[in-house]
């Protein structure tokens, strides 16, 4: 739970650390292009309205690089609760996830493989042994006895035979008591399991659909949106986009590029989350020591 916690924390860090060098470069571009336009409006090519709107744009800027940053605040913050202490150089989130096909898992074997369910299974053991238990205490027990001595010239020999009986104890109370016991113990066992499959299954198809939908941006949208800036300023000042166009698209783009990082960190807190219900955390962060 503490390594995968870490690990959502580290998603969410390095998201809001993205987001915070999307909105410098939005303040920036918002900073050059209100030079550009005051140069513009000087020159006759541009409007006292555009000019407005341009300022506009650029206090917008401000705003949204304020609450970036502040968001980075709190993800650092998070951090540093679970770790105990601050870190100058958090590790990067690098390399390609593994992809696998949610319909195709054993659920079954995932589920008899982690520990939670195995302590359950545990108990459940230790119950119907007790219940044998008492069950064996309820029978008779016959103790056998011998013993040998002398009487004057005479050698004496005698067996005892002991035969318990159950008067005022039968045991059955305490045989009822293990039995409803072994009863609770099964039934939590029962919907512990229905719980863990609920949340294996739910995390793998989480993880599924965020990992699809980060693959099919990286192959599709991610090539066009590097180039998308400066194409737009371009068509500005060459007077074939006008600055209400501009703005729009410029906006339009970059929030594109940041809900492609705010995807890519749900993509790794889905894999946490599916590292969690599976059980295989330490295993993947190597802290086992087996090859992951």
């Amino acid at each position: 739970r503490v390594a995968t916690g870490l690990l959502q924390a580290l998603a969410d860090w390095h998201t809001a650390d993205h987001v915070v060098r999307v909105s410098e470069k939005r303040m920036t571009l918002m900073e050059r292009f209100v030079r550009l336009a005051e140069r513009r409006r000087k020159a006759g090519d541009l409007n006292q309205v555009e000019l407005d709107l341009a300022y506009l744009a650029a206090a917008e800027a401000a705003f949204d690089q304020a609450n970036a940053r502040e968001g980075l605040i709190g993800a650092q913050q998070a951090i540093s609760v679970l770790a105990g202490a601050d870190a100058p150089d958090w590790p990067p989130f690098t390399g390609n996830l593994p992809a696998f096909d949610p319909g195709r898992l054993d659920v079954d074997h995932q589920l008899n493989e982690l520990p939670a369910m195995r302590l359950a299974l545990t108990r459940v053991a230790v119950m119907r042994a007790t219940v044998e238990v008492r069950v064996r205490d309820k029978r008779p027990d016959p103790t056998i006895g011998f013993r040998v001595g002398k009487e004057d010239s005479d050698t004496l020999a005698g067996v005892t035979l002991s035969v318990p009986l159950f008067v005022r104890n039968t045991f059955s109370a305490e045989v009822d008591a293990a039995n409803a016991e072994l009863i609770q113990v099964e039934r939590e066992a029962a919907n512990r399991r229905r719980q863990m499959r609920a949340e294996l299954i739910a995390a793998a198809q989480a993880y599924h659909n965020a990992r699809r939908a980060w693959e099919t941006w990286s192959a599709s949208g991610a090539p066009r949106l590097s180039t998308r800036t400066k194409m737009l300023d371009r068509l500005w000042q060459a007077g074939e986009l006008d600055t209400t166009d501009y703005l729009v698209q410029l906006k339009q783009t970059l929030d594109t590029e940041i809900s492609a990082i705010e995807q890519r960190g749900r993509m790794w807190r889905a894999w946490a989350i599916w590292l969690a219900a599976s059980g295989r955390a330490d295993q993947w962060l190597n802290l086992t020591g087996e090859k992951r």
